[in-house]
């Protein structure tokens, strides 16, 4: 009886340490990208928007846009890999149950306070509470507690599950060997044979190629740049109206605000975000006396910051219509 006793109290004593690492486990994600562009790749899950998924990481759609380089006529696929922007505005500095620790791998010449500046300027001290670093100097490879994210419901993310961000002491080793050895053989190779012999094949085959095709690029670009005969009223003035029979003219007016894009200001092609219509489509907006046309984006979404308003138009669309004030009425036409 006293032999079972000690057995059970064994395994509970194996259970609650097994428990405990788990606990003390935290889920962390490797960031990507160079300062001040970071960001985190997500992959796109079934019926997701780019709204949805910028309520999901609290960034705003006009970001994910802008580092993924889409466009209006941009896609969402199913299992495509996007990028995140990480900003002051979704990068906590502070630790919640819920967090997921943003990671950072320690580069040559990094310090603590370097990565503090590059990543939202962190404290130091808040570096080495996240890392039980103390005073014992980073090492390159290290990985390294920069921030957590907070990501509303459940998301797709390569995240990894660790007790600690440090890099045991073996990995110290061959980061230190690695360019103390290799500079020492690249310097000897090229200079004996390997160098000149690599060079001087592929100098006679590529170099034709690359002179050719860079003669005729820039040809092709500056044709496609020339909007000089487009109207004041926008890219898409000549699509309003087109392909809409069956469907009914609406006139709507509202408060709308901006976003910024790096569209309009030289192609002149000005873009919206409105509910209940389905993107892609072209309206007519009016303000202070000027009108322009727009191509439809995406819809308002539900996030904090549209509360009050029906409409967002590019800053370019706003700078066309002469409007400068952040908040401001505008009137829009379309076809429903």
């Amino acid at each position: 009886m006293r032999g079972m006793k000690k057995n059970i109290r064994l395994a509970l004593m194996v259970l609650f340490a097994l428990v405990s690492s788990v606990v003390g486990a935290q889920s962390m994600l490797p960031i990507q990208g160079t300062a001040p562009n970071y960001y985190i790749t997500y992959t796109i899950q079934p019926k997701e928007s780019l709204s949805a998924i910028s309520r999901t990481f609290d960034v705003s759609v006009g970001d994910i846009m802008r580092i993924n380089g889409m466009h209006a006529d941009s896609k969402l696929v199913l299992g495509q890999q996007i990028k995140i922007p990480l900003t002051a505005k979704n990068v906590k500095q502070s630790k919640d149950g819920d967090a997921i620790a943003l990671v950072h791998v320690v580069q040559k010449g990094e310090t603590l306070y370097r990565i503090s500046q590059n990543h939202n300027k962190v404290p130091v001290d808040l570096l080495k509470q996240w890392n039980k670093t103390g005073d014992i100097p980073i090492e390159i490879g290290q990985e390294i507690i920069i921030g957590y994210l907070y990501p509303k419901g459940q998301v797709n993310l390569p995240v990894i599950a660790t007790e600690s961000p440090r890099v045991p002491a073996p990995k110290k080793e061959p980061v230190k060997q690695a360019p103390e050895t290799k500079p020492a053989e690249t310097e000897q190779q090229p200079v004996a044979n390997n160098t000149p012999a690599a060079e001087t094949q592929p100098v006679t085959q590529p170099a034709p190629q690359p002179k050719t095709e860079p003669a005729a690029a820039p040809k092709q670009n500056t044709k496609q740049v020339d909007f000089s005969n487009v109207s004041e009223e926008g890219y898409f003035s000549p699509a309003f109206g087109k392909e809409v029979e069956g469907r009914d003219l609406k006139n709507a007016s509202g408060m709308a605000s901006t976003f910024k894009t790096a569209s309009g200001w030289a192609d002149k092609k000005y873009y919206i975000l409105m509910n209940d219509i389905p993107p892609g489509s072209i309206v007519k907006v009016s303000a202070a006396g000027k009108t322009i046309y727009a191509k439809v984006l995406w819809s308002m979404g539900e996030m904090k910051e549209n509360e009050g308003l029906q409409y967002r138009i590019s800053n370019a669309s706003a700078s066309a219509l002469g409007i400068s004030e952040a908040k401001f009425e505008v009137s829009v036409v379309y076809y429903e």
